[in-house]
């Protein structure tokens, strides 16, 4: 046991006790692992060591209770959980057989798995960055295992759609919008490396890293993901003039960096400008009907389907607002639907929208509480910051990449697909980390 002590805190530290030495190596390597397999392997193999590091953690919150009690994302934890199983009692009161019928109750609790993830990473800010480095590397490891690579890479560089084999163009896009993000945050610890070679070397990576993201975010031509970071890029640019007035040796810097940035955002977006007018084209009927206020006009294009199912959800989420229906009810209201034609009813079985999935399933009050779950990650994220237990670079990548994630989830269900729960615990739990940290500190 000395030796495993001796791994965990020379390599892997933690600023409070997460357990017996061989349980934290244990539940490292099944992070690792799951980060590594999970988009290239199936649900029968790769929940096996998240199930290992999900149990451990609930040993852990027993253990830890004095430090959990005061804790409210344990508490959001505990809603999630209860909150499915409540209302449906509720349904079942009302409807036996339609309560039965639909009922599905993990989604709305396994937007928190990234507690355990945190939890496991002993609030120490390098553990996160190793973790974001193995997600990234798994990420690559499934683009290369496409079988019809050299054909993807074709398609990209002639400005065709791609999704190199991974569920689908959307969910790339959110993947390598979560890995920009994270380059840029943390991309300038690469500059203060000592050694030559290895800052070469680091720098380089990085480099590499947001070249090949930005190349493939424009390749998989998803307006959310361009959305998204337009916008992200809009607070950045906002806070860099609010903070103007302080100016500070390292502003140019900053602004440097920022401007190469750009400048291959720029670069980027002209190389593929055929297909990102090509995409905006397609929908301009779509948003002549919204703004002249013809809803019942709207053309069934990308963005039309979109809102025509919204549409139908709406009347039946207006019906249960604050029990919802249950996980499965999804499916009955689109193919009951006397509006959608059948082409649709075919296609899709979702609604693009993960709130207002969330809301017809297990109510409003389960959107607000997602709402709630992004919000108090960003402040505690940040009151963690300000006391001294993370850097800003933490906090740029939380910041930026819950709203990049909660813009997204605007018009894709991420969170009702294990791929878009997967994203949510890479991006997470370098926020909660240090804020477990912060609460440690507290109860000293």
């Amino acid at each position: 046991m000395s030796f495993l002590n001796t791994v965990t805190d020379r390599w892997f530290p933690s600023t409070y006790h997460r357990g017996p030495a061989w349980l934290v190596v244990l539940c490292l390597a099944c992070i690792a692992i799951t980060l590594m397999i999970k988009l290239i392997t199936g649900s029968s193999i790769n929940r096996y060591p998240e199930v290992i590091f999900t149990l451990a953690f609930f040993y852990t919150l027993f253990q830890n209770r004095t430090l959990f009690r005061s804790d409210l994302m344990i508490w959001f934890f505990g809603i999630a959980l209860a909150m499915p199983i409540v209302f449906f009692g509720i349904n079942y009161l009302l409807n036996p057989e339609l309560a039965v019928r639909y009922a599905r109750w993990e989604n709305l609790p396994r937007i928190m798995l990234f507690l355990p993830i945190a939890w496991w990473l002993g609030g120490q800010e390098r553990n996160s960055l190793w973790m974001l480095t193995v997600a990234f590397l798994g990420l690559l490891l499934a683009v290369c295992l496409d079988p019809q690579l050299n054909q993807s890479i074709q398609r990209l560089l002639s400005g065709q759609r791609v999704d190199f084999g991974i569920l689908n163009a959307q969910h790339v896009a959110l993947y390598f919008s979560i890995a920009l993000i994270g380059f840029l945050s943390f991309g300038h610890r690469a500059l203060r490396i000592q050694h030559p070679v290895q800052r070469a070397l680091a720098t380089l990576s990085i480099v590499a890293g947001i070249i090949i993201s930005l190349l493939v975010i424009f390749g998989t031509q998803t307006r959310a993901a361009w959305l998204g970071l337009l916008i992200c890029a809009g607070v950045w640019l906002l806070l860099l003039v609010a903070r103007s007035r302080h100016v500070s040796a390292k502003q140019p810097r900053w602004l440097a960096a920022g401007a190469v940035v750009l400048l291959l955002l720029v670069a980027s977006g002209w190389f593929f400008k055929e297909a990102v007018q090509e995409r905006l084209a397609r929908e301009s009927d779509t948003v002549s009907a919204i703004v002249s206020g013809e809803f019942d006009n709207i053309p069934y294009t990308s963005i039309g389907i979109r809102i025509n199912t919204w549409r139908e959800a709406m009347s039946w989420v207006a019906e249960r607002p604050v029990t919802g229906w249950g996980g499965r009810v999804r499916g009955d209201v689109i193919n009951t639907s006397e509006v959608l034609p059948d082409r649709v009813k075919q296609r899709f079985g979702h609604f693009h929208n993960s709130y207002l999935e969330f809301a017809l399933a297990f109510g409003l009050p389960a959107t607000l509480l997602i709402i709630a779950v992004f919000g108090w990650l960003v402040i505690g994220t940040r009151k963690a910051v300000k006391a001294g237990h993370g850097h800003n670079d933490t906090l740029a990548f939380t910041g930026y990449g819950v709203l990049l994630f909660a813009i997204m989830n605007l018009f894709e269900s991420y969170l009702f697909f294990w791929s878009g729960v997967y994203a949510s615990m890479v991006l997470m739990a370098p926020g909660y980390t240090i804020m477990l940290k912060h609460s440690h500190q507290r109860l000293r």
